[in-house]
C-alpha cells in the first residue's frame, strides 16, 4: 500500500511529515513496514545510515553510551553515559544520581566585539575563584574558553561546582555548569567542558 507519513517522527520531525512511501503488510494485525520511498527525504530514511548521535540524543532516558548532543547554532556537547536529558529554563540539562550538567547558549548583542571581550562580559559578576582554580585556553580560529571551579561552603554538604564558557568569533558562546559530589569527578567536568564545540553553520543564500 502507498501513502504518506502522518507523524513528525523523531528525530527528523517536520521534515518527514507527509513523505510519500510504500508500506508492506506482512501481518494484518500489525502496522505495515516501510519498504520504499518516493521522494528524496523518504528515500534517505530507508537507504542511508542514520547518524548515531543524531538519533540517540533524542532519547531522554539514560543511555549506556556517551552521546554527542546538538544544542543550537552549531554547538554540540557530549552527554555522559548513564545521564538523563531534558530541556528546561532555556538550557539543556543532563543528570545522574551524583552529577549534573546544564548548558545554555549566548549571543553577543555588541556587534564586532572580539571573543575575549565577550568572555569578560559573560564573567562579569561571577564568583571569585582562588589561585589554581581557573583555566583559560585558546581555540583555533580566534576563540577562547575559560573555566573556574570551587566548593561552596553554605550548602550543608560537600558539593563541587564547575563553571565554564566557550566563546567563538562572531559573538556565539556557550556556558556550562557542572555540579558533582566527589572531588575526583573534576576530571569528568573538564572533559564535558572540552567536548563543548561549535561547528560551522551552513548559510543559505537565496538566488537573486
Amino acid at each position: 500500500m502507498r501513502g504518506r507519513l502522518a507523524n513528525k517522527v523523531k528525530p527528523w520531525g517536520a521534515g518527514v511529515l507527509g513523505a510519500e512511501m510504500t508500506g508492506r503488510i506482512s501481518d494484518p494485525e500489525e502496522l505495515p513496514y516501510l519498504v520504499e520511498g518516493h521522494e528524496p527525504v523518504a528515500v534517505s530514511l530507508l537507504s542511508e545510515v542514520w547518524d548515531r548521535d543524531h538519533v540517540l540524543a533524542r532519547f531522554p532516558h539514560p543511555l549506556p553510551v556517551p552521546v554527542r548532543t546538538d544544542l543550537d547554532d552549531g554547538w554540540r556537547v557530549e552527554r555522559t553515559a548513564g545521564f538523563s536529558a531534558r530541556f528546561e529554563n532555556g538550557a539543556d540539562q543532563f543528570a545522574a544520581a551524583d552529577r549534573s550538567v546544564a548548558v545554555g547558549l549566548f549571543q553577543d548583542t555588541e556587534p564586532g566585539r572580539d571573543a575575549e571581550d565577550f568572555l569578560a562580559a559573560l564573567l562579569a559578576g561571577a564568583p571569585e575563584a582562588g589561585e589554581g582554580q581557573q583555566h583559560t585556553e585558546r581555540l583555533p580560529g580566534g576563540g577562547v574558553r575559560h573555566a573556574f571551579w570551587f566548593t561552596p561552603q553554605d550548602t550543608g554538604r560537600t558539593r563541587h561546582e564547575f563553571h565554564a564558557y566557550a566563546v567563538e568569533p562572531g559573538g556565539s558562546a556557550a556556558g556550562l555548569f557542572c555540579s558533582y559530589e566527589d572531588a575526583e569527578q573534576h576530571a569528568w567536568a573538564r572533559h564535558v567542558w572540552r567536548s563543548l564545540r561549535r561547528e560551522a553553520v551552513a548559510q543559505v543564500v537565496s538566488p537573486r
